[in-house]
């Protein structure tokens, strides 16, 4: 299917966000993902906008199926509605984003790939952004028929993160120990000594 739509969601709570770098753990060439979370008020443009891209999944499912196959159909939605540790609703519905960190062109060229991320002003943002962080995610929504499954979906493709207020990974579980000092730490003292305000 060739109709992809670039769209962009609410200001959403980030779950499961691996933006800055990729996660190996079920695909050894590496997957960025965020989930969205927010309330249905705030997501019902979305939803009724990616429910139309549905509709043309399903209008292709059914001009490709086979016959024996039209009643049969499944559905897989680009979002869900989010429930709690004891399975109750909480009101909110989680939308997920993806992209593969590594992909390749029709000559066989493997390349690499990992979504922007900006803050507010658009500018480059290099901290790790974490989960419970304010997010708007610019993605591309394909629908699609999968065959050899019998269903159709919409798949969420990220492309780029626009940090609303952020909240880093969190390490109060660690005391300082001696050992390993990060490069960039030390670079960052240096160039304070070295930049004095009673130099100016």
């Amino acid at each position: 299917m060739s109709n992809i739509v670039r769209l962009v969601t609410p200001v959403g709570v980030g779950k499961y966000v691996f933006i800055n770098e990729p996660q190996t753990k079920f695909d050894p060439n590496g997957v960025y993902n965020v989930s969205l979370v927010m309330s249905e008020k705030d997501a019902s443009p979305l939803m009724t906008t990616l429910d139309e891209q549905l509709e043309l999944a399903k209008t292709q499912a059914l001009e490709t199926a086979k016959p024996q196959k039209r009643d049969s159909l499944s559905i897989n939605k680009p979002y869900t509605r989010e429930y709690d540790d004891s399975g109750v609703e909480t009101g909110n519905i989680e939308f997920k984003f993806k992209m593969t960190a590594k992909y390749t062109t029709r000559d066989g060229e493997v390349r690499e790939r990992k979504p922007t991320i900006v803050d507010t002003k658009r500018n480059t943002v290099n901290e790790i952004v974490g989960s419970g962080s304010k997010l708007k995610v610019a993605f591309n929504a394909r629908p699609y028929y999968m065959p050899s499954a019998n269903a159709y979906g919409v798949s969420c493709f990220l492309s780029a993160v626009q940090v609303i207020e952020l909240k880093g990974v969190d390490v109060s579980d660690f005391a300082e120990e001696e050992g390993f000092v990060s490069t960039a730490i030390a670079e960052e003292k240096i160039s304070a000594v070295e930049s004095n305000p009673d130099d100016f």
